[in-house]
């Protein structure tokens, strides 16, 4: 009874990480929306410290924060991007979830996905390892809109 009780929560936890990747997923496309019918860039954002879906909410301490943008910031391709006129926007966990022999299950943040943005359309994300303490990857996009009268 007991091993079936974990089997269904850890399986509540598994599905609520995957509705949280799709709604992650949407929230990032209507983010972009304006690209595509013409509208303004929206001003950079305030630097996300929380993750909210309905049912739960993820809250990056400070201590975390400053971890992340100290390794972030340390690489030279980050401070490139940020001499280019690039902010950072947002912070965003990225967590590793392990069920021990006894059936004991621990999540913890291993990394983290840096964004940034200009305002040109310019958008990157830095993922981060924190066990490395090292920038294992940087996706650049630009996006361009060409207005034309007539």
């Amino acid at each position: 009874m007991r091993k079936l009780a974990l089997i269904a929560i850890l399986s509540m936890v598994m599905l609520g990480i995957g509705i949280a990747t799709v709604y992650a997923g949407y929230a990032w496309r209507q983010q972009y929306k304006w690209a595509w019918n013409g509208n303004q860039m929206p001003q950079p954002i305030q630097p996300l410290i929380k993750w909210k879906m309905k049912w739960f909410t993820i809250e990056i301490s400070d201590e975390f924060k400053d971890k992340v943008l100290s390794i972030a910031l340390s690489d030279s391709d980050v401070q490139e991007l940020i001499s280019q006129g690039y902010n950072v926007t947002g912070i965003q966990p990225t967590m590793k979830m392990v069920v021990q022999g006894d059936g004991t299950v621990t999540l913890k943040a291993t990394g983290a996905i840096v964004t940034l943005r200009n305002g040109n359309g310019g958008f990157a994300q830095v993922h981060v390892d924190l066990e490395k303490g090292t920038v294992t990857q940087i996706i650049i996009r630009s996006i361009t809109v060409i207005k034309k009268t007539g």
